[in-house]
């Protein structure tokens, strides 16, 4: 470079769209906030999502400028999330987590008539793609129990609605789980076929870079997702311990 000449270096990025629906407040004290999470929306910011996160949106909308993670929910799936106010809160509820004193309670919706016995998963987990944080049950992957039972059967559309626990904390733990029992979630769109490893060339279209034509740096049209982009029929129902229940 000469001198009086100037080097730049441009960021191009865009953030993904999410469900327009809101977050609703279940329940707060001077403690905690409960809410429903939308399917879509990641609790906090990761990869190519900040603004469009649980606690971005709660801190813009709500003024809640500091809250801490007691768990988490996948970004498709719905239902109930616990945020502690203070960092003293979130490790007490942390310490009941990691002692297992936490009883959740999940809902799914699957393909295929599901077995009315109860189904107790109790096969490992270990990932299987990395950088998608995609896994799968391996003999050599970490201890992993979930306990499933028939809810209803539609015999129309060939699905069942399964009442899911998991007893451990895994990473994608119900929709693996589900995948090796045969019934995999109806709309999952890394899990959704039975009993098949996953590869990299099945991760969702949703993963992958889109162009937006609104903007000048892009050449190709923005596509508007499509509705199972933007949920998974695996919903949070309830959690309770020997203090609370929400």
């Amino acid at each position: 470079m000469n001198h009086g000449e100037k080097l730049f270096h441009r960021v191009h990025r865009h953030e993904p769209p999410v469900s327009s629906l809101p977050i609703e407040i279940i329940y707060e004290d001077e403690d905690i906030v409960v809410v429903n999470k939308p399917s879509s929306i990641p609790v906090h910011p990761c990869g190519r999502y900040r603004h469009n996160s649980v606690l971005f949106i709660l801190a813009k909308e709500k003024g809640w400028k500091e809250l801490f993670l007691i768990h988490r929910l996948d970004r498709l799936t719905s239902g109930l999330l616990i945020l502690a106010k203070s960092s003293k809160v979130a490790s007490k509820y942390g310490i009941q987590m990691e002692e297992r004193l936490f009883q959740k309670v999940y809902l799914a919706k699957v393909k295929g008539k599901f077995p009315s016995e109860e189904q107790d998963v109790n096969q490992p987990i270990q990932v299987n793609i990395a950088c998608k944080g995609v896994n799968s049950v391996k003999e050599d992957g970490k201890q992993s129990r979930t306990i499933f039972n028939l809810v209803s059967y539609n015999e129309k559309s060939d699905t069942s609605i399964v009442k899911c626990e998991p007893k451990t904390g895994r990473t994608h733990q119900i929709r693996v789980h589900l995948q090796w029992l045969g019934h995999p979630i109806v709309n999952d769109p890394l899990y959704g076929t039975e009993g098949k490893k996953v590869s990299a060339s099945d991760v969702s279209q949703e993963e992958k870079e889109e162009k937006d034509n609104d903007c000048p740096f892009c050449s190709n049209p923005h596509l508007d997702p499509e509705e199972e982009q933007l949920s998974l029929y695996l919903h949070a129902l309830s959690y309770q311990s020997v203090e609370w229940k929400y």
